[in-house]
């Protein structure tokens, strides 16, 4: 009896082995299936760009007539080679110089509820601008009317406190003090889906460059991952003893992450399933509040008491500290996507504009300062770097602390060049 029981036991676990590779062999066919249209999008985007700005091909330039099949090949080979180098965060460029002004930036207000506003963030074409707020609510503007586009509704029933949009502009995500993250389809305008993984606060959201990779970090100590593209959680990172405040990517499966108070800031490497630890010098603060990536192998930090620092992948200190970039605390550090421009604001009523020197990253120059009454929670540049959107309110977007009573809640777009 015993030895038929063990025959009918062994028979099951071998069918049940066999429906496992079934169901693993469905889901590999499935991922190649969805890569592979992917791929095919991918590329049809490609040939419509050329269509779209290719020469006719009867039209002859210098008597000479131009072949418009040629032009096409040698315009999608080229954003192939350019999205390639953008991928592996490789294209960079020095165009700090070009917002070094003395004249005051002008600048817009655009009309919202009247609490605070926490995060802000550009569509991916540029066109309008997005930003969360203490309400819960989520506006949509027009960037150049300053009309309020449309409101996301039946979203977070606590503070909006971070978003991102995809690289591909389909998707909105928005993080609150809810624990949720919510995806939304900007198109059409509605919820998708929403995670719920996180057992704390969430406070930071990126995307990875140029992939549907999304990292979200959270008050609980936790960074975690999500396919954006199957709307699916993939993985939890751990390591922080604090609470995990700020999140940045660039290229590859790779994330840089801030935990406040226990002053650190890592890079974790996804694939290789380990990370790197910066601590932050003691005179610079007492905490860490933001970071942000330059490029692959460089990233500034700034802490509570206004410093910024400088950072190499290869180092454990930083390459330079400027412990006056600012007389308080920095809210805000944005890294203009692999240039030299990094922008910073602070309780101190200014936000300014720095050149970062990329020939050995040892030193920040001051560019441009720009007067603003009230805390600014949000920081981020349009796809051009003409229009740089701010999300300024009362007080912290993390809490009521150094409440400015004599500031207006507002988001407001400035015109850089």
């Amino acid at each position: 009896m015993s030895r038929k029981r063990t025959l009918e036991d062994s028979t099951s676990e071998a069918e049940s082995s066999a429906a496992s590779a079934v169901d693993s062999d469905a889901e590999e066919r499935e991922a190649n299936r969805a890569r592979r249209e992917a791929a095919r999008r991918y590329l049809e985007s490609l040939q419509e760009t050329a269509l779209s700005g290719r020469l006719d091909a009867t039209e002859t330039v210098e008597d000479e007539t131009v072949d418009a099949e040629a032009v096409d090949r040698e315009n999608i080979a080229a954003r192939l080679r350019q999205d390639v180098l953008q991928t592996r965060g490789k294209v960079f460029r020095n165009l700090a110089e070009e917002y070094r002004q003395d004249t005051p930036a002008p600048m817009r207000t655009l009309k919202g509820p009247n609490y605070t506003p926490t995060c802000v963030a550009f569509s991916a074409d540029g066109a309008s601008v997005f930003a969360g707020f203490k309400s819960g609510d989520i506006l949509q503007w027009n960037v150049v009317t300053g009309a309020k586009m449309h409101t996301f509704v039946r979203g977070h029933s606590d503070h909006v406190l971070c978003m991102a949009v995809s690289p591909d502009g389909v998707h909105l995500v928005s993080g609150g003090k809810d624990k949720l993250v919510h995806v939304w389809s900007i198109p059409e305008r509605k919820l998708l889906t929403t995670f719920k993984s996180h057992r704390g606060p969430v406070t930071g959201l990126a995307f990875q460059l140029a992939s549907r990779t999304l990292f979200s970090a959270s008050t609980d100590r936790t960074v975690k991952l999500w396919d954006m593209e199957q709307l699916a959680y993939v993985d939890t990172l751990f390591g922080h003893q604090d609470e995990v405040i700020c999140v940045d990517a660039l290229s590859q499966e790779r994330c840089l992450t801030v935990g406040a108070r226990d002053r650190t800031v890592r890079l974790w490497k996804v694939p290789e399933e380990s990370q790197l630890v910066f601590r932050g010098l003691e005179d610079a603060g007492g905490r860490i509040d933001v970071a942000t990536l330059i490029d692959s192998q460089h990233f500034a930090s700034a802490s509570d008491t206004g410093a910024i620092s400088l950072w190499g992948m290869h180092k454990k200190k930083p390459l330079t500290t400027q412990y006056d970039a600012h007389t308080a605390g920095v809210t805000c550090l944005y890294s203009f996507r692999l240039t030299d421009l990094l922008i910073s604001a602070s309780d101190d009523g200014m936000v300014r504009l720095w050149r970062v020197d990329t020939e050995s990253y040892r030193s920040l120059e001051l560019i441009r300062e720009i007067p603003v009454t009230g805390t600014v929670n949000g920081v981020v540049l349009n796809e051009d770097g003409s229009k740089m959107a701010l999300a300024v309110g009362k007080d912290h977007r993390l809490g009521r602390w150094n409440v400015n009573k004599s500031a207006k809640n507002r988001i407001v777009l400035v015109d850089l060049k």
